[in-house]
């Protein structure tokens, strides 16, 4: 696979697929996490003693666990993100990984890299500009508009649709209609599954036509473990 720093962020499928607000318009995420709600229901105990009966009533709380509001628990996942996070992106085409990205996403700048059959390609997104560099290479300045401040994700926090698949011990599963141009490809309103985990968003799969290919598409995310600042590099 040959690479090259001249191809545009928009123009170049790699770069356009990690600028696709998958991983917009920035939202107001004023949704709240729905309250959970405890029944209890009276347990009566008797006690004998002698010719004297003493009745003791005593009130055993059942938990009722309400089950979690889609919009709400996706709003609170995002604004737990809104200031960063990490990001695994694959694409999988008849079962075979042909792209990976990784990287991370940190007040309006991100750090990626790009990995494709046997290439791989660095990325350096800041709202000053954009830079690139394939593996022992220097960085070159990439043509294209520099990146926004607004999180990536924040137009997943608009979805044509919520539905609730599952929720068990901390796992939450909830199926989403995204608008195509939402995730940056074109076509068709897109389902997708999202996954939680605690309340944390975790994993973002779909399945479309990239690129006019049937394809896959599974992110992981995770909150930041490197939060050091991400500023444009120094070229030659």
């Amino acid at each position: 696979m040959t690479m090259t720093t001249k191809t545009t962020t928009d123009s170049s499928f790699g770069s356009k697929w990690w600028r696709s607000r998958i991983v917009g318009v920035a939202t107001a995420l004023l949704l709240t996490m729905a309250a959970c709600s405890n029944g209890a229901e009276a347990e009566i105990a008797t006690t004998t003693t002698g010719d004297n009966v003493t009745t003791t009533t005593a009130a055993t709380v059942t938990p009722t666990t309400a089950a979690p509001d889609p919009a709400a628990l996706l709003a609170d996942a995002l604004g737990q993100y809104s200031a960063g996070y990490e990001f695994t992106a694959t694409i999988t085409v008849n079962d075979q990984a042909t792209t990976v990205q990784t990287g991370r996403w940190l007040n309006g700048s991100s750090q990626l890299m790009i990995s494709s059959g046997d290439g791989e390609v660095e990325y350096i997104v800041t709202g000053g500009g954009q830079w690139s560099r394939l593996p022992d290479a220097e960085w070159a300045e990439v043509e294209g508009s520099p990146a926004t401040a607004a999180s990536p994700l924040a137009a997943m926090g608009t979805p044509d649709s919520l539905e609730l698949v599952s929720s068990d011990g901390g796992i939450t599963v909830v199926r989403a209609v995204y608008p195509a141009a939402a995730l940056g490809i074109d076509g068709e309103p897109v389902v997708t599954s999202l996954s939680f985990e605690n309340g944390a968003l975790t994993q973002v799969a779909f399945e479309a036509e990239i690129s006019g290919v049937a394809a896959r598409s599974v992110t992981t995310l995770a909150p930041l473990s490197d939060t050091s600042p991400i500023v444009a590099p120094q070229t030659s």
